[in-house]
Protein backbone atom coordinates (compact mmCIF):
# COMPACT_ATOMS: atom_id res chain seq x y z
CA UNK A 1 0.00 0.00 0.00
CA UNK A 2 1.29 3.12 -1.03
CA UNK A 3 0.08 6.67 -0.22
CA UNK A 4 -0.56 7.37 -3.60
CA UNK A 5 -2.54 4.64 -4.06
CA UNK A 6 -4.88 6.42 -1.36
CA UNK A 7 -5.51 9.18 -2.95
CA UNK A 8 -2.11 11.32 -2.21
CA UNK A 9 -1.25 13.36 -5.01
CA UNK A 10 2.33 13.75 -6.41
CA UNK A 11 2.42 17.44 -4.87
CA UNK A 12 0.79 17.04 -1.35
CA UNK A 13 3.87 13.99 -0.99
CA UNK A 14 6.51 16.27 -2.18
CA UNK A 15 5.13 19.19 0.41
CA UNK A 16 5.28 16.29 2.61
CA UNK A 17 8.72 15.64 1.85
CA UNK A 18 10.01 19.20 2.25
CA UNK A 19 8.18 19.75 5.65
CA UNK A 20 9.47 16.40 7.20
CA UNK A 21 13.21 17.60 5.81
CA UNK A 22 13.26 21.03 6.93
CA UNK A 23 11.93 19.70 10.69
CA UNK A 24 14.92 17.28 10.43
CA UNK A 25 17.61 19.96 9.51
CA UNK A 26 16.25 22.45 12.49
CA UNK A 27 16.36 19.73 14.98
CA UNK A 28 20.02 18.83 13.51
CA UNK A 29 21.17 22.31 12.93
CA UNK A 30 19.10 24.69 15.37
CA UNK A 31 19.67 22.64 18.62
CA UNK A 32 23.06 21.25 18.71
CA UNK A 33 25.13 24.16 20.08
CA UNK A 34 22.71 24.51 22.37
CA UNK A 35 22.30 20.57 23.78
CA UNK A 36 25.85 20.38 23.59
CA UNK A 37 26.37 22.99 26.39
CA UNK A 38 23.50 21.62 28.40
CA UNK A 39 24.89 17.94 28.28
CA UNK A 40 27.85 19.36 29.54
CA UNK A 41 26.23 20.63 32.73
CA UNK A 42 24.40 17.07 32.75
CA UNK A 43 27.37 15.17 33.03
CA UNK A 44 29.47 17.19 34.88
CA UNK A 45 26.67 17.08 37.54
CA UNK A 46 26.38 13.74 37.42
CA UNK A 47 30.03 13.26 38.07
CA UNK A 48 29.75 15.25 41.08
CA UNK A 49 26.80 13.45 42.59
CA UNK A 50 29.29 9.90 41.64
CA UNK A 51 32.10 11.54 43.46
CA UNK A 52 29.98 12.36 46.43
CA UNK A 53 28.45 9.35 46.35
CA UNK A 54 31.54 7.14 45.49
CA UNK A 55 33.24 7.82 49.51
CA UNK A 56 29.72 6.89 50.99
CA UNK A 57 29.47 3.68 48.86
CA UNK A 58 33.18 2.53 49.82
CA UNK A 59 33.03 3.56 53.68
CA UNK A 60 29.83 1.23 54.16
CA UNK A 61 31.62 -1.90 53.03
CA UNK A 62 29.92 -4.49 50.66
CA UNK A 63 27.11 -5.63 52.16
CA UNK A 64 24.64 -6.56 50.13
CA UNK A 65 24.67 -6.99 46.39
CA UNK A 66 22.64 -3.43 46.23
CA UNK A 67 25.94 -2.09 47.41
CA UNK A 68 28.03 -4.17 45.13
CA UNK A 69 26.21 -3.39 41.99
CA UNK A 70 26.31 0.27 43.22
CA UNK A 71 30.27 0.23 43.50
CA UNK A 72 30.41 -1.42 40.15
CA UNK A 73 28.31 1.54 38.41
CA UNK A 74 30.06 4.22 40.15
CA UNK A 75 33.53 2.62 38.99
CA UNK A 76 32.14 2.37 35.20
CA UNK A 77 30.12 5.73 35.27
CA UNK A 78 33.18 7.88 36.63
CA UNK A 79 35.43 7.22 33.33
CA UNK A 80 32.83 7.59 31.05
CA UNK A 81 32.21 10.72 32.70
CA UNK A 82 35.41 11.97 32.52
CA UNK A 83 35.63 10.72 28.66
CA UNK A 84 32.39 12.39 27.63
CA UNK A 85 33.42 15.76 29.31
CA UNK A 86 36.79 15.73 27.73
CA UNK A 87 34.95 14.74 24.38
CA UNK A 88 32.90 17.92 25.02
CA UNK A 89 35.70 20.54 25.96
CA UNK A 90 37.81 19.40 22.33
CA UNK A 91 34.36 19.97 20.77
CA UNK A 92 34.06 23.23 22.60
CA UNK A 93 37.59 24.24 21.87
CA UNK A 94 37.09 23.35 18.09
CA UNK A 95 33.81 24.52 17.63
CA UNK A 96 32.15 21.74 16.65
CA UNK A 97 28.45 21.54 18.03
CA UNK A 98 27.65 17.83 15.92
CA UNK A 99 27.16 14.72 18.30
CA UNK A 100 29.33 11.67 16.77
CA UNK A 101 27.95 8.11 17.95
CA UNK A 102 30.93 7.76 20.24
CA UNK A 103 29.89 11.00 22.02
CA UNK A 104 25.94 9.71 22.11
CA UNK A 105 27.08 6.47 23.51
CA UNK A 106 29.23 8.22 26.08
CA UNK A 107 26.85 10.62 27.82
CA UNK A 108 23.55 8.10 27.76
CA UNK A 109 26.52 5.33 29.26
CA UNK A 110 27.83 7.19 32.02
CA UNK A 111 23.50 8.85 32.44
CA UNK A 112 22.60 4.96 32.89
CA UNK A 113 25.43 3.43 34.86
CA UNK A 114 25.25 6.84 37.14
CA UNK A 115 21.62 6.41 37.73
CA UNK A 116 21.72 2.91 38.18
CA UNK A 117 24.31 3.76 41.24
CA UNK A 118 22.31 5.94 42.94
CA UNK A 119 18.89 4.21 42.06
CA UNK A 120 20.77 1.43 43.88
CA UNK A 121 22.09 2.85 47.04
CA UNK A 122 19.11 4.91 47.10
CA UNK A 123 16.92 0.81 47.47
CA UNK A 124 19.95 -0.39 49.47
CA UNK A 125 18.74 2.16 52.44
CA UNK A 126 14.81 1.92 51.53
CA UNK A 127 13.45 -0.41 49.14
CA UNK A 128 10.17 1.62 48.95
CA UNK A 129 12.24 4.79 48.38
CA UNK A 130 13.80 3.10 45.67
CA UNK A 131 10.79 1.99 43.79
CA UNK A 132 9.73 5.33 44.62
CA UNK A 133 12.68 7.42 43.37
CA UNK A 134 13.03 4.69 40.22
CA UNK A 135 9.41 5.06 38.90
CA UNK A 136 9.44 8.75 39.51
CA UNK A 137 12.52 8.93 37.50
CA UNK A 138 11.61 7.02 34.49
CA UNK A 139 8.78 8.82 34.26
CA UNK A 140 10.18 12.62 34.34
CA UNK A 141 12.25 11.41 31.77
CA UNK A 142 9.75 10.25 29.28
CA UNK A 143 7.80 13.78 29.88
CA UNK A 144 11.50 15.91 30.02
CA UNK A 145 12.17 14.38 26.61
CA UNK A 146 8.74 14.73 25.51
CA UNK A 147 8.31 18.20 26.25
CA UNK A 148 12.58 19.07 25.29
CA UNK A 149 11.09 18.02 21.60
CA UNK A 150 8.08 19.79 21.73
CA UNK A 151 9.96 23.11 22.63
CA UNK A 152 12.93 22.40 20.01
CA UNK A 153 10.11 22.19 17.64
CA UNK A 154 7.59 24.21 18.42
CA UNK A 155 8.49 27.21 16.18
CA UNK A 156 7.78 24.74 12.95
CA UNK A 157 5.18 22.85 14.07
CA UNK A 158 2.38 25.68 13.15
CA UNK A 159 3.04 25.46 9.71
CA UNK A 160 3.91 21.78 9.38
CA UNK A 161 0.44 21.11 10.80
CA UNK A 162 -0.95 23.00 8.38
CA UNK A 163 0.74 21.83 5.31
CA UNK A 164 0.30 18.21 6.75
CA UNK A 165 -3.62 19.11 6.76
CA UNK A 166 -3.29 20.88 3.12
CA UNK A 167 -1.98 17.50 2.23
CA UNK A 168 -4.11 15.13 4.11
CA UNK A 169 -7.48 17.01 4.26
CA UNK A 170 -7.72 17.99 0.12
CA UNK A 171 -11.32 19.24 -0.39
CA UNK A 172 -13.24 16.75 -1.61
CA UNK A 173 -12.21 15.04 2.00
CA UNK A 174 -13.04 18.44 3.51
CA UNK A 175 -16.35 17.92 1.88
CA UNK A 176 -17.25 14.28 2.61
CA UNK A 177 -16.23 15.01 6.44
CA UNK A 178 -18.44 17.96 6.63
CA UNK A 179 -21.07 15.73 4.92
CA UNK A 180 -20.63 13.22 7.32
CA UNK A 181 -20.78 15.52 10.11
CA UNK A 182 -23.82 16.84 8.65
CA UNK A 183 -25.59 13.66 8.88
CA UNK A 184 -24.02 12.42 12.45
CA UNK A 185 -26.45 15.62 13.58
CA UNK A 186 -29.93 14.58 11.94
Amino acid sequence: MSLKSIGISEEQLSDLKEALVAWRKEYKDGTSSRTLSVDSYLVGGMGAIDIILLPVVLSTGIADKLLSFALLALVVSLPLIASSLFISSLKKSYGITTYEILHVILIYSSFSTGFAAITAFIWHVSQVDGIVFLSLSVFLLFLSVFYGSFLITKKDWVPMIAELKKIVMTPDKLEQKDNATKVQET
